[in-house]
């Protein structure tokens, strides 16, 4: 099986899908991380320790760094009037950006983007590369499940991801299943739940979703690998807000269909 998962930060893939990647991965699956943004909040020096911390965690996982591919683009915020990527999602096709002093995808191991891969020079922060972007990577790994952030995210970034990849579906064959992780709600110390070991019904998930939810189940001793995994992302404080970040790590990973 083909899977591809779309992130659009360094952490998202590991909070939503670390045991599900190293199970399938154990399987003998092919796997892809495709990171939407540097993850250059911070600037071009904590992009790069992102980047290495997410080459860890994913390598724990089996995952190599050459299956993980770099969109290139800005990361600025989460509310969705300071989100780059939500700005872009609601611009005119060729409105160039720019974002923490770039204007272009640049990769923070000064190798290939998305972008590059295909056309050989980077892209204008604008919405046309971005869909141009998304829908090349797709019709490359041509997925049998792709894995991408929820639409009832309250991070714009992460629902920017999510509506950038229905308006593409419409483009191409959808002959894949989608399955849609949750990470940030509007009451995050509440969501995840920081006692028990399952996840509990966030206030943004009608209650008839929740009950068609994919939940996959793991072992006490997986929490604890992903626990350590979480642990790897040092620059995001996996302790701060209650441990948000380690709240995560629980005997199942759920997902939603797309």
């Amino acid at each position: 099986m083909n899977i591809l998962l779309l992130a659009p930060h360094q952490d998202d893939e590991i909070l939503s899908a670390c045991l599900f990647l190293k199970k399938h991965k154990e399987l003998g699956d092919n796997i892809n991380i495709v990171f939407a943004t540097n993850g250059d909040f911070f600037g071009d020096k904590v992009a790069k320790i992102r980047y290495k911390e997410s080459c860890s965690a994913l390598n724990q996982c089996g995952i190599q760094c050459e299956q993980i591919h770099y969109m290139g683009y800005g990361d600025t915020g989460m509310e969705l009037n300071r989100s780059f990527l939500w700005k872009l999602y609601c611009a005119k096709s060729t409105v160039c950006f720019s974002a923490n002093n770039h204007q272009y995808t640049w990769h923070p191991a000064k190798q290939e983007t998305i972008h590059k891969l295909f056309t050989g020079e980077e892209a204008i922060y604008c919405r046309k590369y971005f869909l141009m972007d998304l829908y090349n990577i797709i019709n490359k790994f041509q997925p049998d499940l792709l894995i991408i952030p929820s639409g009832l995210d309250r991070h714009g970034d992460h629902k920017a991801v999510s509506f950038f990849v229905n308006e593409i579906a419409k483009k191409i064959p959808n002959n894949y299943k989608t399955w849609c992780y949750l990470i940030h709600t509007a009451k995050e110390s509440k969501w995840p739940n920081r006692q028990a070991n399952h996840f509990i019904k966030p206030s943004e998930v009608y209650s008839n979703v929740w009950k068609k939810r994919i939940s996959i189940q793991f072992s006490y001793q997986d929490c604890l690998f992903k626990k350590n995994v979480i642990d790897s992302f040092k620059s995001q404080y996996p302790k701060a807000n209650s441990n948000f970040l380690l709240s995560f790590a629980k005997t199942e990973e759920i997902f939603f269909q797309y």
